[in-house]
């Protein structure tokens, strides 16, 4: 579960990151349609930037995506696979502390359609097994998200 926490502090510091090249990118065409002289950025380095972080971003949504049986306990610590999930007994300590890790990719990661389904029935799963309300607002994105000022989908 550790190992969780630290996956999602690096991913908010990968969407950090891309949200600050993106603003960056912005700032350097603002720039450059005012006065072509006043150009100290590199246009390609930022776009670079842009594409190591988001590759490392979704790298680690996916990290963090394989920690989520662990810490729900149908995976345990032998990492062999439980012969049947009625043999399980997911823990609620797993489960609030998925929370963050889940908050965090729902609303900074850039997930497709498919991987932010997986992140809500995680959550749903979290609400309705173990009554961890938290889950519910996430769900409900009482919590707010980020929005995002420019238009595209950075």
């Amino acid at each position: 579960m550790m190992w969780s926490m630290y996956r999602t502090a690096r991913q908010f510091l990968y969407c950090t990151a891309q949200r600050l090249v993106a603003c960056l990118h912005h700032i350097k065409q603002n720039i450059s349609a005012l006065d072509e002289d006043k150009q100290d950025l590199n246009l390609a380095e930022l776009v670079s930037h842009r594409h190591q972080f988001e590759h490392k971003s979704f790298e680690l949504v996916d990290e963090i995506f394989a920690s989520i049986p662990f810490c729900l306990n149908q995976i345990p610590s032998s990492g062999i696979l439980r012969d049947h999930p009625a043999h399980s007994q997911p823990t609620p300590l797993g489960g609030y502390l998925l929370l963050w890790p889940l908050h965090i990719l729902k609303t900074r990661a850039r997930l497709d359609a498919q991987r932010a389904k997986y992140v809500d029935s995680i959550l749903s799963y979290i609400w309705e097994r173990f009554g961890i309300y938290q889950a519910q607002v996430i769900l409900d994105g009482s919590l707010g998200e980020v929005t995002n000022i420019f238009g595209d989908a950075s």
